[in-house]
Order: C-alpha cells, then structure tokens, then sequence
C-alpha cells in the first residue's frame, strides 16, 4: 500500500490541511519541535486503524472542523481507494473506490494494509523518534538497533513471542505441549481403528441382509397397496348395501306385478293430468257445496213481509196506477 495523499479536517491544530504525496521506501518527516509529525504519524495511524479511547483528548480540534480526515491510498496494482474517518455520533468509516464506496470498508481496509495489526503498524512501517529511542534503551540493544536499523523496533518482541509458540508446539521431552498431545492423540486413533478391523466381515454381512430387508420392505409396500385397493372395493360395497337390498326388493316387486295389455303411452302425464283435474274438480265441488248451503240457509230463514205475497198481484197493480192516481 502506497500513500498518496492526507487530508487533515480539525485534527489538533490542522484545520483541512493537505499533505502528500508519500513516496519512496521510507518517508522521514523532518522539521522543528511544534511542526506537526507527531500529529501527522497519529493521524495516519487513526485513520487507518480507527481512534483510541480519550483519543480526541489529545488532539483536540481547535480551529474547527470535524475531527478526521481522508487518507488517499493505492495497492500494488495502482488502484487508488479513499479512506475516509471520523470521529463522534455521526462519524465512521468509508472506503471509496474510483466507482463508488465500498460495500465492505472493514474488510476491505484490511486488505489494503495487509492485514497489519495497529502494533505491527506503529512498531515496523510508521514509528517516531521517541519510540525509536525508547526501543534503543532496552536491554538487548544490539537486537533494538538491528531492529530499528530494519525498520522493525518491536523485533526482539516478536522473537520472544515466536520463540514462546514453538515452546507451547513442541519441546523434545515434553509432553504437554500441542504435538505430544495430538501423537498422543492419534495413538488412541489407530487402538480404535484396530479394534475395528474385524468387523468389515460383518459390514459386508449386515450389508447383504440389509438388501434383502430392502427388497422384502417393497414386496410388503406391494402387497399393501393391493390390501389398501381391495379394503377401498369392500367399505364401497358395504356403504352401498342398504341401497342393493332396497333395489333388489323394487326388482322383485316389479316382477310381480300383472302385466297390462294396451297400457296408454305416457301414463305418468296422464295420471298428473287427471290428478290436477279432480283437484279442480274437488274445489268446483265443495265451492257449490257451499252456495247450496247458504241458499237453504237463506230460504229457511224468515222474510219481513212474506204475508204480502199473497196479495202481490193487486200490490203491483196498484204501483202501476199510481201516476194515474197522482
């Protein structure tokens, strides 16, 4: 990964500032105390790794601005990404490509550093003089200055840390690191596995007589479908002997009966006909049944006047004279 370009934004005293290109094997940044290195180193280092707790305690922004930056960066095939943080509530990461932000900033942030570590960053590719001059003090300072001399002051540490895995790995007599263990391990493996070994004999049987289970499994899934067709035929015909005892008494009954000779053609029609035509007949029936009766109620009741009857001729002789009598 190559540095192209800082964009400082309110980070300590630098308020939108731009510094770059970086180029080269090693970068020195050189100039008087209060110039701004040890600001320029931290913010690299926030950018690209994120900030640390009470971070913004040191740097401050002072004239402004929103605390972060941009850092301009492009991988060994010359593909320039722009990563960009800040800090606060609405900060955060981004990593931009040349067609558009990264879906994955995380990931892919890690890939273009290498998978670095924040102090194998700060310890190899970008250290300060008073970190180098701490690692110049230790104990071991032909191991510091080699080190340092290769661009890698936390060397000696790291030698420790590899020497203390292989330690923890392997050690010729010893029998609690991680390969006596795993030996150990497949020695159980292989007992188990020589235990075993007399029964591909009885793999090869229980094999076969597993085919034949098989085979007899579908000579049974046979044999019961052709029950399950035959009991569907039987519950049919018992759910249908009511109506078969009812049909062969109708048979018999029709058997029976006389035969007619000229038996009139549509008798069903016919018969409704006459049917609907004694109904009428029915009502015309008891509708004069009726008047009948309150024509005798009526004659037997008495009539107002019925002596005058007798006189009735000389009554209407008398109404017709009567505009001769006016």
């Amino acid at each position: 990964m190559r540095i192209e370009e800082l964009f400082l934004d309110g980070f300590g005293r630098f308020n939108q500032r731009t510094v770059g290109p970086i180029s080269g094997p090693v970068t020195v940044f050189y100039g008087p105390n209060e110039a701004g290195k040890s600001t320029t180193l931290a913010f690299i280092r926030a950018v690209l790794f994120g900030f640390p707790a009470r971070f913004n305690s040191h740097y401050p922004p002072l004239a402004g601005g929103r605390h972060g930056g941009r850092v301009t960066v492009s991988d060994s095939a010359g593909a320039v990404y722009r990563v960009e943080r800040y800090a606060g509530a609405r900060g955060g990461l981004s990593v931009a490509a040349a067609n558009g932000p990264a879906s994955g900033p995380e990931s892919l942030l890690r890939r273009l550093t290498g998978n670095a570590t924040p102090d194998l960053f700060r310890n190899v590719f970008a250290f300060s003089l008073d970190e180098l001059q701490t690692a110049a003090s230790l104990n071991d300072s032909s191991g510091a200055i080699y080190s340092a001399g290769q661009g890698a002051p936390g060397l000696p540490a790291l030698l420790k840390s590899l020497g203390d895995q292989r330690s923890q790995i392997y050690l010729s007599r010893g029998n609690n690191q991680e390969v006596p263990r795993l030996l150990n391990t497949l020695r159980d493996v292989d007992a188990q596995l020589r235990a075993v070994e007399g029964n591909a004999g009885r793999y090869g049987a229980l094999t076969a007589r597993k085919l034949e289970i098989d085979s007899e499994l579908q000579e049974a899934d046979a044999e019961l479908e052709r029950l399950g067709s035959r009991r569907a035929e039987t519950q049919n015909l018992l759910n249908g002997w009511d109506d078969w005892v009812a049909l062969s008494d109708c048979e018999a009954r029709l058997r029976d009966m006389p035969k007619y000779v000229d038996f009139p053609e549509n008798p069903i029609a016919r018969l409704d006909s006459l049917e609907e035509r004694a109904r009428l007949f029915r009502e015309e029936r008891d509708e004069a049944a009726a008047q009948l009766r309150r024509a005798e109620e009526a004659a037997a009741s008495d009539i107002p006047g019925e002596a005058l009857l007798e006189d009735a001729a000389s009554i209407e002789a008398v109404r017709r004279a009567r505009s001769s009598f006016d």
